[in-house]
């Protein structure tokens, strides 16, 4: 039933390209994801409303969809005798035929990767997934008891689109499809926006290829983490006022209503690229428009964002009275917003990205990084500007966690400096642009903190720049063979993290890492659970315990650092004669405690010391987890 999801799109896509809207493939794909995306939030939205997120209940409403696009196309054939489909340029020479199948080598092995590895990374098996999976038990979006705030109030844009997924093939093969997607259509986005800044074909292609060979984008694409797909709706947002900039299509404006609304549903830290963008859109506005017309399609454009965040909005209200978790934005909003604390979570965050092979390398950078800081009087790991870990500059990393994009980082510097070389020759809406996303990233700097794993959060600074790149190698320099080096460069140096991303590797782990000597290739998938978090043995140890019972209501007693889903697969859940459930006293959400849910079983992990939990008694204890049965 899966294939309804990709089959709807197809449709939208042909319906858009057969439209006004859809000038060029590339921006029909595009405003095509957008719409299914919006689409895909309101009808999960309604459904939950009814309780009602059914494998079945989801193939109809995606099947009113493609019944909508096709009865469009076919009205369209009756009246103009044609229905167009998408058209793509032949390479021309050999060597776009060498840049079209590095670029067809990355989509397939990371869709490989995707569909092999099971969700392992850890922040998916503590919130993403687990969410994913108490909303496919509830067949619906609302609130659930929790001892962990954020798998509620965390925003649910992505984890709504692995939840279609998740319900109508079920379970989570194709999960990581999501990220993968939004990887794909990043690169589509790259080339549109290089296209719409003026770049030959050879500077199209290395706008696409530097999207695809980021190492924190592949390692992503291949996770049901949320960074990669915040960061393409941001693309496409930046595709629409790039566009708008250029025709002043009032419509322009809805569609980056759109992109906004998802990216922040998404992810709420896209908050700080959409501000930049939205004043720049706005001076555009009032160029090409009228007052009125400004008006009008601002305050369309606001809605349409706004309405795809009001289930999110409303259930954060009800439940916390706010809008986001209040003890995440304590841990992460940075306590120091002057221009030492920004310049500071600049540096670190470019400096962090600079790493290199060469530890003496690595070292002199951060010599310079803290002497900068001493110069600033500021301790370089000062609490109020640093969450999670101690600033340092490692070797490039294979563990998703800490993955950095060092030689994407070095050609964003040197575009940079051939575009003040080359200035006259450099187009002024590339210059905006360059300020637009570079103010993102300060106004990201103003507003949270720096961590050590937060290579991931600036995805969205590298997939919104690799347009830039294109254009600037291919324009500023007139001589072909630097962007198809640069594109053959990224294309090769970064082939290891295709096979070596050490939660999901296609060759075998070496011997400092988890699951060492073994690939995705030589273990059953559902070990690969266990890379990052858990033990597989406890946990089936525990599941076999509860199946041998005649006990459906299952009650977990965690930590809000667990990687609960590890559970939900040890007891093939979700699934219609089980009920899983949280008991915990400390929480917001004790309000949505179900009187009616009487636990036959619960797994503890602090109750060690115990031998009853109220009238079930201790059958096992591993010393991790405690399992307490009916007597």
């Amino acid at each position: 039933m899966v294939i309804i999801l990709p089959l709807a799109y197809i449709s939208i896509l042909l319906a858009v390209g057969n439209s006004r809207f859809g000038s060029d493939w590339r921006q029909a794909a595009l405003r095509a994801a957008l719409l299914w995306t919006a689409y895909l939030v309101f009808l999960t939205e309604i459904l939950g409303l009814f309780n009602a997120i059914t494998p079945w209940a989801l193939f109809a409403g995606w099947m009113i969809t493609i019944i909508a696009a096709w009865n469009f196309l076919w009205q369209r054939q009756k009246a103009e005798g044609r229905i167009l489909l998408p058209s793509i340029a032949r390479p021309e020479g050999w060597m776009d035929w060498v840049l079209l199948g590095g670029i067809a080598f990355y989509l397939v092995m990371t869709a490989l990767v995707a569909f092999l590895a099971p969700p392992n990374t850890f922040d998916s098996l503590n919130y993403h997934m687990a969410r994913v999976a108490h909303w496919s038990q509830n067949q619906s979006l609302r609130h659930f008891i929790t001892g962990l705030d954020i798998q509620n109030s965390n925003t649910p844009g992505a984890e709504a689109a692995v939840l279609n997924t998740f319900v109508l093939s079920g379970g989570d093969r194709w999960s990581n499809f999501i990220a993968w997607a939004a990887y794909a259509g990043s690169a589509i986005g790259a080339a549109w926006i290089a296209s719409g800044f003026g770049a030959p074909k050879s500077g199209q292609w290395l706008a696409v290829i530097f999207a695809l060979t980021l190492p924190m984008g592949i390692a992503e694409a291949t996770s049901t983490m949320n960074d990669g797909v915040a960061a393409f709706w941001l693309l496409c947002a930046a595709a629409e006022i790039v566009s708008f900039g250029k025709t002043g299509e009032p419509a322009g404006l809805l569609f980056l209503g759109l992109a906004a609304g998802e990216a922040f549903l998404t992810k709420t830290t896209t908050a700080s690229y959409l501000l930049p963008m939205g004043i720049w859109v706005a001076i555009l506005a009032f160029r090409r428009m009228n007052i009125g017309q400004v008006f009008l399609y601002g305050v369309l454009s606001l809605l349409l964002a706004l309405v795809l965040n009001a289930g999110f909005i409303a259930r954060n209200l009800r439940t916390y009275e706010t809008l986001v978790d209040p003890a995440m934005t304590e841990l992460h909003s940075s306590q120091l917003r002057n221009w030492q604390g920004v310049a500071s979570n600049m540096l670190r965050t470019l400096g962090q990205q600079m790493s290199t092979p060469f530890s003496k390398v690595n070292a002199a950078e951060y010599l310079v990084i803290d002497g900068v800081h001493q110069l600033m009087r500021l301790d370089i790991n000062d609490p109020r500007i640093t969450s999670i870990g101690k600033f340092r500059i490692s070797k490039p990393s294979f563990n998703e966690i800490r993955v950095t994009n060092p030689l994407h980082m070095l050609f964003i510097l040197l575009a940079i400096l051939a575009m003040f070389i080359k200035s006259r020759s450099i187009g002024k809406s590339v210059w905006i642009y360059l300020l637009v996303v570079f103010s993102g990233l300060l106004v990201f700097s103003y507003l949270f903190k720096w961590q050590i794993f937060g290579s991931r959060l600036h995805l969205s600074f590298f997939i919104l720049l690799a347009p830039m790149i294109g254009y600037v190698l291919s324009t500023a320099i007139r001589r072909p063979v630097i962007p198809q080096a640069a594109t053959l460069f990224f294309l090769i140096l970064s082939l290891p993290w295709l096979f070596r991303i050490e939660q999901r590797p296609l060759l075998d782990n070496p011997a400092d890492v988890p699951f060492a000597g073994r690939s995705l290739l030589d273990l059953p998938r559902g070990d690969w659970y266990y890379v990052t978090a858990g033990d597989q043995t406890a946990l089936k140890g525990i599941a076999t315990s509860i199946a041998q019972t005649d006990c459906h209501e299952v009650a977990i007693v965690i930590s809000g650092s667990s990687p609960e889903y590890l559970y939900w697969t040890a007891l093939d859940a979700p699934r219609p004669d089980m009920r899983i459930e949280w008991i915990t006293s400390n929480s917001a959400t004790l309000m949505l405690e179900d009187p009616s849910f009487v636990p036959c079983a619960v797994i503890c992990e602090s109750c060690g010391g115990d031998d009853r939990f109220n009238n079930l008694i201790k059958v096992l204890d591993n010393g991790s987890q405690q399992l307490f049965l009916e007597p």
